[in-house]
């Protein structure tokens, strides 16, 4: 059987935002070879620690943020706001708009070092 396993990192970058704490860690309860690709990917530091959590990079927090919006968020259309189905997940559409812009400027800073 063939594996998607960019469909499944996706998936898992969006669960890790379910467990987020102390602004930018999250329960690392996946399987190492995933969380080894999203740390290849630049979106999760190096998992290989002692610690029970992993971090995220800017890019990678807003990534596992817009992801968990894109599966996992019921848009509410009478007041403009956005509700994840745990309701200590709720924002407003500025808030992921910041987001989406610091996520953009991370992937070109990364870019710009990659190809020097």
């Amino acid at each position: 059987m063939n594996i998607d396993t960019d469909a499944i990192d996706e998936v898992a970058l969006a669960l890790l935002y379910l467990t987020l704490h102390d602004q930018y860690r999250a329960w690392k309860g996946f399987d190492w070879e995933v969380l080894n690709r999203l740390y290849e990917k630049g979106l999760i530091c190096d998992p290989v620690n002692k610690t029970k959590s992993v971090v995220f990079t800017e890019e990678g927090l807003c990534e596992s943020e817009r992801l968990f919006r894109q599966h996992f968020v019921i848009p509410d259309r009478t007041n403009g706001r956005c509700y994840a189905l745990l309701s200590n997940h709720s924002s407003d559409a500025c808030a992921h708009d910041r987001c989406a812009r610091r996520c953009t400027a991370a992937r070109r800073n990364r870019a710009a070092r990659a190809g020097q």
